[in-house]
């Protein structure tokens, strides 16, 4: 069974065995269905990919994961009352194993749109389902206490809460889950079953500080003031440099006096100990939390005096000063705690703010700027750098800012507000929208630079719902101004908004509109258009920005997409020399196992140098997330290409009694035109669950490749009663069928049809089809004479040659009328018209055919489910 290597090269491959076609659109499906960008074009699609993998699922179980990627998709897409239906729907159908996580994403669902009765129903649904699962009864009896409590039932949150208490004595809960009860105890006014739960938690676990605060929190309530005061006490020294404890004893003495004696006591003890940092840390921060800036500085310094390389101290510091006005000493501090700390994002912020406040501008961006390259995705550096520009009246990038943001983070309710308020500001300081869009585009006739204002107009364009109309004025515009590339480069960027992709590619292709675009919405655009099947157009960007790549890395990310564009439209030799170009060039490291795996799968499924992917598949073994399994199995495949069967059957053997063979799935890409962080293009290959089925299976047709015929038939036969459902399985009792009928019949042909098939996987096409040739030659009416043919034709089609192909597959349909090969040469020529000869109508035909003769056939669905996708194809 072939192994896809990108879904969307699949229409290149159009397989000699139907089984073999079955498998490959099913990783193609989940290939896709994670790999599309969740837009409003792309989370359809990945809609439809779903329902039709759902359509070919045989368990509950898989029916089950799929649901739960439905609902990660939806939910990623801000659609949280469907992402919560399937997973649901994930529940109902999924083990044990799914429940947790889905309960965790059904409950951020459910909680987004205030559905606590559901999100309730889901919880018990799942605890009656599971009741002997502690994991599950844990996290059904915490969701469901969240929503009674969210929703104002605090006695039913606080019975679900001490269920998950009493019925789940290991759980990762417990923890939360009494600090909760507790809260819910104390806002009740029952301070003794507060004070009992929280004893009883620390009795397990006596090291857990927060809980003891909350006790302290309880024994306050009840009036208990002293024991309260002297548990802080007790736990400080304990905990002597533990700040939490400190700032809760300071809260403690300052609303029921004893701050005065307090502090007093710690001046005094510092009198005696002037060298006891931890009094003076805690004399200083008293002093921070009273607001007496200056006496906590003066503290601090002495601190620092002492440890002079403590970037917290230098910060603590910085703060301080910068609450006192004095920001040259707040910006000299937070820099020294940055040179001490350079990879510290909040360091950067920070001082980004003193740069702000200071006006000097460029510093600010540049270290609002170098936040975000430590750590792009944090809020609060976002935060900022959007302020800053808000607050110099550089509304279009404060709004760039923003929308990225969120396109990569989700949705912020903080990034919609800026939103708001940045799009207030812009509005009227620019007048109507239309004028502002106007003004925006206009720009780009008499500046260069492009003026940023430009290229957020699409963005809010499409915001305002005047995309058509930037589109009708910038195209006038264009038309007044030929050959103009920054109004090339922005009408681009509109286009690709409104869903017009080959529009946007076209206009780009002109000379200098490139330049004048970034290259991140470029590569984001090509991605695009490769992920809805325009692979030429995406290589044409690819190959013309790579050149023009600022870094290695860049390039790297560039080669990689072209090399998927290539592969897409069956290039795969050239895709090869792409990807060989990344470790020739360095632009990736020579054991960067993506780079590897990907030339591999290449190499062994289509360029066929056997030997070149296994060397590359060593050179994967033991990296990174790929298991041990997946490279196994890619190795014992280059063996059986190579016809050293035995050793390949001992890898199979072993990849067959393994327990795991799951690989991690890939992050989800980003939102389309986003200036997301760089990630490379290429996918992950796809979970494969069932790598040890498939191995079982590989042993028994190594046995068939070395001419051991009796053999394999016993382990054909053992294999389809062992694994029914497989997809394996009827290609095992088709191997049955041929060795017990066929074979036997003709030894001399059952040696010319396995050399054939040997030469087929190891490239030899021209030696395979002069081994059918022989067998066809030799008894054209033979019993293997249909088999011989149907390994023909999938030939030619691996070779390109796809009118050859649908030749010969109408060659067998027409000359074996009994052969029960027949629906699958149909189904065959109809997928060669479809996917290789862009040939619907003729497609079509196929397909009524197959419905026509052979209604009760398996194949019949999938011929049902094409026509349908075909609309009929008259």
């Amino acid at each position: 069974m072939k192994r896809n290597l990108w879904h969307t090269g699949m229409c290149v491959m159009v397989g000699a065995l139907v089984a073999a076609a079955v498998l490959a659109q099913e990783r193609q499906a989940r290939d896709m269905g994670r790999a599309l960008e969740q837009d409003a074009v792309g989370i359809e699609r990945s809609l439809e990919i779903y329902r039709e993998q759902l359509r070919r699922c045989r368990t509950d179980a898989e029916r089950a994961e799929i649901h739960y990627r439905v609902g990660s998709d939806l939910l990623a897409a801000n659609r949280p009352a469907e992402a919560a239906a399937a997973f649901r729907r994930a529940l109902q159908l999924g083990g044990a194993g799914l429940a947790v996580a889905a309960l965790n994403q059904a409950a951020s669902a459910y909680m987004r749109v205030r559905n606590y009765d559901a999100l309730i129903d889901v919880c018990h649904s799942a605890l009656a389902r599971h009741a002997d699962n502690e994991n599950v009864r844990a996290a059904a009896r915490f969701h469901a206490g969240r929503a009674f409590e969210t929703s104002g039932a605090p006695s039913e949150a606080i019975a679900e809460y001490q269920a998950l208490l009493e019925t789940c004595p290991q759980s990762l809960w417990r923890s939360q889950a009494a600090q909760l009860l507790a809260n819910l105890h104390i806002s009740t006014g029952d301070l003794a079953a507060a004070e009992a739960v929280v004893a009883a938690e620390l009795a397990r676990n006596p090291d857990n500080v927060t809980l003891a605060l909350r006790l302290t929190t309880v024994l306050e309530r009840r009036g208990d003031i002293g024991g309260a005061t002297a548990l802080c006490e007790r736990l400080l020294s304990d905990r002597p440099e533990a700040e939490t404890i400190a700032k809760r004893l300071y809260q403690l003495k300052k609303q029921h006096g004893g701050l005065e004696a307090y502090t007093a006591g710690l001046r005094a003890q510092l009198e005696d100990e002037p060298a006891d940092t931890v009094l003076r840390r805690r004399l200083a921060d008293l002093h921070m939390w009273e607001r007496r800036y200056a006496d906590a500085v003066a503290q601090y310094e002495k601190l620092l005096a002492a440890f002079p390389d403590d970037a917290a101290l230098h910060q603590r510091v910085a703060w301080l000063h910068q609450q006192e006005g004095d920001l040259q000493e707040a910006r000299r501090h937070y820099e020294a705690a940055v040179a001490l700390q350079p990879e510290n994002v909040s360091l950067y912020s920070a001082l980004g703010d003193v740069y702000m406040r200071q006006g000097d501008d460029a510093a600010a961006v540049e270290a609002l700027k170098r936040a975000s390259a430590y750590q792009p995705d944090d809020p609060r550096a976002i935060t900022r750098y959007g302020q800053l520009l808000y607050q110099r009246g550089r509304y279009d990038l404060a709004l760039q800012t923003y929308s990225e943001a969120r396109q990569r983070l989700g949705e912020k309710t903080a990034f919609a507000q800026q939103m708001a308020k940045v799009r207030e500001a812009l509005l009227d300081s620019e007048g109507a929208i239309e004028e502002y869009l106007m003004a925006a585009i206009a720009a780009c006739a008499e500046t260069d630079p492009i003026p940023a204002a430009a290229f957020s107009a699409a963005e809010l364009a499409e915001a305002e719902g005047k995309l058509p109309f930037l589109i009708e004025k910038a195209e006038a515009l264009l038309q007044e101004h030929p050959g103009n590339t920054a109004l090339v480069a922005v009408l681009a960027r509109a286009y690709a908004r409104s869903g017009a992709l080959p529009k946007a590619a076209e206009l780009l292709a002109g000379d200098g509109a490139l330049a004048r675009t970034p290259r991140r919405f470029v590569r984001t655009l090509a991605q695009a258009l490769l992920e809805r099947g325009d692979a030429a157009a995406a290589a044409e960007l690819f190959g013309q920005i790579r050149a023009s790549a600022d870094d290695a890395g860049e390039n790297a990310e560039v080669a990689l997409g072209l090399a998927q564009a290539q592969a897409a439209q069956g290039q795969w030799q050239a895709a090869a020399d792409t990807l060989e170009g990344i470790l020739t060039e360095g632009s990736l490291a020579t054991a960067d196992q993506r780079v590897l795996f990907e030339l591999a799968e290449i190499y062994l499924q289509h360029v066929k140098k056997i030997d070149r992917a296994r060397t590359l598949y060593e050179a994967v073994r033991g990296q990174g997330p790929l298991t041990r399994h997946q490279v196994a199995s890619g190795i014992a495949d280059c063996l059986f290409a190579l016809g050293e069967h035995d050793q390949a059957a001992q890898r199979y053997a072993a990849i067959g009694s393994a327990r795991s063979h799951v690989i991690p799935p890939p992050p989800p890409p980003p939102p389309p035109f986003a200036d997301a962080p760089r990630a490379p293009v290429m996918r992950w290959p796809a979970p494969v669950p069932g790598a040890a089925t498939r191995a079982r299976y590989m042993v028994a047709e190594c046995a068939f490749r070395s001419g051991n015929v009796e053999r394999a038939a016993e382990l054909f036969e053992q294999f389809a009663d062992d694994a029914p459902g497989s997809p394996e399985a009827n290609d095992a009792l088709r191997r049955l069928q041929v060795i017990r009928g066929d074979m036997a019949i003709d030894p001399d042909g059952a040696e010319r049809f396995i050399a054939a098939l040997n030469r087929r996987d190891l490239g030899a096409y021209e030696r395979a089809r002069q081994a059918i040739e022989e067998l066809m030659a030799a008894k054209p009416r033979g019993p293997l004479a249909d088999e011989g043919l149907m390994l023909l034709a999938s030939i030619l089609a691996e070779e390109g040659k796809i009118a050859d192909a649908r030749s010969a597959y109408q060659r067998l349909i027409a000359t074996q009328p009994d052969s029960g090969l027949r629906a699958e040469a149909i189904l065959a020529v109809g997928r060669l018209c479809e996917e290789g000869l862009a040939d619907e109508r003729g497609a079509a035909l196929q397909y009524r055919r197959l419905l026509r003769e052979y209604p009760h056939s398996p194949l019949a669905a999938q011929a049902r489910i094409r026509l349908e996708e075909l609309g009929g194809a008259e």
